[in-house]
Order: structure tokens, then C-alpha cells, then sequence
């Protein structure tokens, strides 16, 4: 046997106390690799199987015929994952996992990484009706940096829906309409609402149902979400408010997509909450369902009516952002905030007026109140001491606005009665006093932004 020589073995010795010194003395980059040996040491690893999941909505669970509204429903599976290689595909919903029942979406996410990678786990799912049962092998999650792009495509999943519709067109060219239905209406239940994909599938719905005889039932669910709607709407006094209403409606038609009279109490709603390009969409969906019905003439009429006003409500948005001056102007809905800051220099000090305007745009008109915080800074030195009054002395005060949109919101003027303050300020042999600010008057004030 080879010896190892004393100095080299005092070396070997001595390598972990080198090392520590090395760490100690290097300061910041020191703790940078205690601080990599510690992760890659502690940081376990964690499963992976490359499900997109969706909760399983009352709606989707009518559209795949499950009994009641649980488990994962499995958007698509990433391409080479551990799962597609399990055979899993879009529309399964995945029950159990390991024997443990998967109640609502988020309970298996949780499950999976706490896997470790390498394991053979058995996953319960149910496609088109049946319970089947996969055993797939766990992966390992590979966290990206937080710098680097995702690998997803935020397209893929418009990709699965675009070939759900497809299979659905493809059925109805078929003649198999009702088979199409059930295919369009499974698809509605996959695409988030209010969304151009949830609008061109209604359609198709509505010009498939046309041709159906006889016309499919309205489902019980529908009619509980619009009697929802309707006690909503009697209690809604906002615009938020008013969305729940919406939302409610659009449950509604979820359950009944062919519901004609849901479009129109939607659109309704919609035009009430001031979502005017929301709501020319369902009244067109409306018309489309009914081209022929008494209340045609005077739906196509407010649809004119709400392009306008769509128009104006955009042209509002452009407001928003910085203007000349250093003003600021914030819109929501029909609501305006104008922040401006005006510097007065005075001989003994300046004066800051700033000004907030809270406010309710109404056509071309602004109503509401402004806001005047004066900051005052007052330097006065003694006429024959070497002392000073130095103060900054704040007042606040609420006014009423009366404002003008120019037709091209290119010009926002505000008038209201601005307050006038004069310095408390006494001088004697010994001392000056300057402790409070004095409203004297209130003189017309106009603040004009343009751009």
C-alpha cells in the first residue's frame, strides 16, 4: 500500500479550515456559495406531470355529462410530458390520485409535488363517461429562472379549443346536429367568459339551433342563474354590482346558449354598467337568435345609439396619462381624477396650491368637487434680531366644480371658487409671530389642460 506523505496529509487536514477561511475572508461571494451548497443540499425535489388543469364548473360538468361538478379537468397535457405519455389527453377529469380523492382543482397540484420524481403513481379519470384508470411515471419540475421566457406558448390553449370547434363543425356538416350541440356546448364551458372565443361559439350555437327540431329545453340550472340575476339586479345600485348581475346572466346562458331572451336581458344589463362594446355584442347575439322578432326594429336602434356612445367612452380613455404642465388625469368608467400643483413665489416664501378633482363625466359636462390643499411657506426675519419665523402652515378646503369637455377631449377645463389666505403676522421690538393662515375671500379659479 501507497503511503501518503506527512506534508501532503497535513494538507488534507488543514483543507476544511482553508476553505472556511476562504469563505469568511472573500465576505459577499463567500455567502453566495455558502448559500448555493446549502441550497443544493436542502432544496428537494419536487414531482412534475405536465397537466394544464381548469376547475370542473357546474356547466362543464353538464356539458360532460358528470354527475355532479369535482374534480381536475385537464386542459391539455404538455407535448412529451410524463402525462400525455400516460395517455391523458383534453376533457379527461382526473378523480383520484394514489387512491386519494381529488375534490375540486387545486387539491391535486399539492399531491403531485410532493411526489418524489421517479415514482409510479395510478390517477382515476373519467373520459366520456366511463372511469378509467392511468399509471404514469413522475417527472421532475424544473424551475425556470425568473428572467427567462416561459416554455408554454400562451397559444397553445386556443389551439385545443380551436380543434374542439372543429370537431363541433365538423359534426354539424355531417348532419349530426345533435352531436354538434353537445360538442359546441362543451366547448363554451372550456373558454373564459365574455371572451371572443365564448362569442363566436354562441353564435355558432344560435345558427345550429335554428335548424333544430324540436328546439332544445331550457335547463333548470339556466333558469336558476337568470331568477339570480333578476334579485341582483333589483338590489344593484353600482357598476360593480351591476357586473355580478351580468356574470349571473352569463351563467345562465352557459346552461342555455340558445336562450334568445338571455342575450337581450344581458345586453341590457351591459349597457346599464356602461360595458357598451360588451353590450352590442349581445344584442347582435340577440338579433342573430331572432331576426324577425317585434323588438328587432328597436334592438338594431340601440345598438346605433351604443356606438356612439362606445365611441365617446373611448375617447374619454385617451384622457388618461400626463398632460403639459405636469398634470395628471386618471379615468375609470365614467369617473375622472385631475392632480395639479401650482407654485406661487412670494417675497417672503411661496405658496403651494394643489388641486384634486374628483368627478363624474356626463357628455361633454364634469360634476363634482375639487379638493385645494395650500402648503404655505413663510421666512421672516426680524428687523433688528437676528431671529426668524420660519413656518409651513397647511389648509384644506372642498369645492364644487363645474367642468367642459371639448368634443375631441382634447381640452378639460374646471372652474370652481378658489380660496384666498393671508399670513396672522405680528412684529415686535423682541419677536414675530406667523402661526396660522386667514381665508379673506374666494375669487373664480380655472384650471385648463390641453394637449
Amino acid at each position: 500500500m501507497k503511503r501518503i506523505g506527512h506534508a501532503n496529509l497535513a494538507f488534507r487536514e488543514r483543507l476544511p479550515l482553508l476553505l472556511l477561511l476562504m469563505i469568511v475572508l472573500s465576505g459577499c461571494a463567500g455567502n453566495s456559495l455558502f448559500k448555493a451548497i446549502q441550497t443544493q443540499e436542502a432544496a428537494p425535489k419536487q414531482g412534475w406531470l405536465g397537466l394544464a388543469l381548469q376547475p370542473v364548473t357546474p356547466e362543464l360538468a353538464k356539458a360532460l355529462g358528470l354527475s355532479k361538478a369535482q374534480g381536475a379537468f385537464v386542459d391539455y397535457p404538455a407535448e412529451g410530458s410524463p402525462a400525455e405519455k400516460a395517455g391523458l389527453r383534453r376533457g379527461d377529469v382526473i378523480v383520484a390520485y394514489q387512491g386519494k380523492v381529488i375534490a375540486e382543482v387545486d387539491d391535486l397540484p399539492p399531491l403531485v409535488l410532493a411526489t418524489y420524481p421517479g415514482t409510479n403513481v395510478t390517477l382515476s379519470f373519467i373520459r366520456d363517461g366511463t372511469t378509467n384508470t392511468a399509471n404514469a411515471t413522475v417527472g421532475t419540475l424544473i424551475k425556470e429562472p425568473a428572467n427567462k421566457a416561459p416554455t408554454t406558448s400562451k397559444s397553445e390553449p386556443a389551439i385545443y379549443l380551436q380543434q374542439d370547434i372543429a370537431k363541433a363543425e365538423e359534426a354539424a356538416s355531417a348532419g349530426r346536429m345533435r352531436e354538434a350541440l353537445r360538442l359546441y356546448t362543451y366547448a363554451l364551458a372550456t373558454t373564459p367568459p365574455f371572451s371572443r372565443h365564448e362569442l363566436k361559439i354562441q353564435q355558432a350555437i344560435i345558427k345550429l339551433v335554428q335548424n333544430l327540431e324540436p328546439k332544445p329545453a331550457i335547463p333548470q340550472e339556466a333558469e336558476r342563474h337568470a331568477f339570480r340575476a333578476q334579485a341582483r339586479l333589483e338590489m344593484a345600485q353600482s357598476e360593480a354590482e351591476l357586473v355580478k348581475v351580468a356574470k349571473e346572466y352569463g351563467k345562465a346562458l352557459r346552461f342555455a346558449p340558445w336562450w334568445t331572451s338571455g342575450y337581450y336581458n344581458l345586453g341590457l344589463v351591459l349597457e346599464q354598467a356602461e360595458l357598451y362594446g360588451h353590450s352590442i355584442n349581445y344584442f347582435n347575439l340577440f338579433l342573430l337568435a331572432e331576426p324577425n322578432s317585434p323588438e328587432a326594429r328597436a334592438v338594431q336602434s340601440r345598438i346605433y345609439r351604443l356606438e356612439i356612445l362606445k365611441e365617446e367612452q373611448n375617447n374619454i380613455k385617451k384622457m388618461a396619462g400626463k398632460w403639459p404642465g405636469g398634470a395628471e388625469v386618471y379615468i375609470k368608467g365614467n369617473q375622472i381624477k385631475i392632480l395639479t400643483n401650482k407654485v406661487t413665489p412670494r417675497s417672503s416664501g411661496k405658496s403651494v396650491f394643489s388641486h384634486q378633482v374628483n368627478g363624474t363625466i356626463k357628455g361633454r359636462t364634469i360634476e363634482g368637487t375639487v379638493r385645494i390643499l395650500k402648503h404655505a411657506y413663510l421666512e421672516r426675519h426680524h428687523t433688528w434680531r437676528d431671529n426668524a419665523c420660519i413656518k409651513t402652515i397647511k389648509a384644506e378646503t372642498t369645492e364644487v366644480i363645474k367642468g367642459v369637455l371639448d368634443p375631441d377631449k382634447s381640452i378639460i377645463e374646471v372652474t370652481f371658487l378658489k380660496p384666498n389666505y393671508s399670513w396672522r403676522y405680528k412684529e415686535t421690538w423682541d419677536e414675530i409671530w406667523c402661526d396660522e393662515l386667514r381665508l379673506i375671500s374666494r375669487t373664480q379659479e380655472t384650471i385648463r389642460l390641453t394637449r
